[in-house]
C-alpha cells in the first residue's frame, strides 16, 4: 500500500510462520517503545518460572532476532 512492501511471510500462507512473525513484531515494537515492560517480564520469569503468556525462551529468541535485524550499521 502506498509503496510499502508486504513482508514475504505474510504472503506465504504459512499460518504458523505468520503467527511467529506477528509475535516478533509485537515484542520488537514493545522493546523499542517501552523497554521497561520487556525487562519487567524477564524479571517475573526469573522469579516465577515460565508461565503461559509470560516470558520464555521463544520470546527471548524472537526479540533477539528482531534486534539483530533492526540494528543500525
Amino acid at each position: 500500500i502506498h509503496g510499502c512492501r508486504v513482508p514475504d511471510v505474510l504472503l506465504s500462507g504459512d499460518h504458523k510462520a505468520i503467527e511467529r512473525w506477528r509475535l516478533q513484531q509485537a515484542l520488537g515494537r514493545t522493546w523499542l517503545r517501552r523497554p521497561a515492560l520487556i525487562e519487567a517480564l524477564r524479571a517475573r520469569q526469573d522469579d516465577t518460572g515460565a508461565l503461559p503468556g509470560q516470558w520464555d525462551e521463544q520470546k527471548e529468541t524472537l526479540l533477539a532476532e528482531f534486534i539483530q535485524q533492526h540494528k543500525k550499521p
